[in-house]
């Protein structure tokens, strides 16, 4: 087998095993109905898997983190997201700071590049401040956004100070205006 034949059936196989893996999540999500805990845990994996095996197939190297707790929120964020940067950028969510942070070091170990993140101050656990402060010394490289309609001036400017934040906007928020506040933020961590 040639040097070229060896990739091409590398990338089948990867393909395949991926295929596999999301015709099982599949099953068991018509399968487990009736436990909604477990739909719902399956649901979850199975849509997660299947963005990765999209980003790998898409061979996309940078990415834009979203986090809220509220999923309508996520859901729109995304859509006007994907419909901007689609070609270029991973568009992930996460509905928690503690999420976020697992789904950073999971892009990372990956080599993909997480630009941005965008997030909303109020979540259960862990504020939007306190999460941009971790990321700030887990990932410095990161820009920073926040995007809320009930943050405390303390909050913003910790954001600010301790979480290197770039810009905060409130909600409702101004489609145009979180763009190019995303291509600044870009620009400003690319120097």
């Amino acid at each position: 087998m040639t040097n070229s034949q060896e990739v091409v059936f590398s990338e089948f196989y990867e393909e395949s095993v991926i295929y596999i893996i999301l015709l099982r999540c599949n099953l068991l999500l018509v399968r487990n109905k009736d436990n909604l805990t477990n739909f719902e845990n399956h649901y979850y994996n199975y849509k997660r898997i299947q963005n990765f095996y999209l980003m790998a197939k898409a061979k996309k190297t940078k990415a834009i983190l979203c986090v809220d707790d509220d999923h309508i929120i996520l859901g729109s964020l995304k859509i006007q997201l994907m419909q901007e940067f689609n070609d270029d950028f991973i568009i992930e969510t996460a509905e928690s700071g503690d999420e976020a942070l697992e789904i950073l070091d999971f892009l990372t170990e990956r080599n993909i590049n997480t630009l941005v993140v965008i997030t909303d101050w109020l979540m259960p656990e862990m504020k939007g401040d306190e999460l941009l402060v971790e990321i700030n010394k887990q990932f410095p490289n990161v820009a920073k956004i926040m995007l809320s309609g009930q943050a405390e001036d303390e909050a913003i400017q910790n954001a600010f100070k301790e979480g290197n934040m770039h810009f905060f906007l409130s909600k409702p928020w101004d489609k145009k205006e979180l763009i190019d506040k995303i291509y600044q933020s870009v620009e400003v961590i690319s120097k």
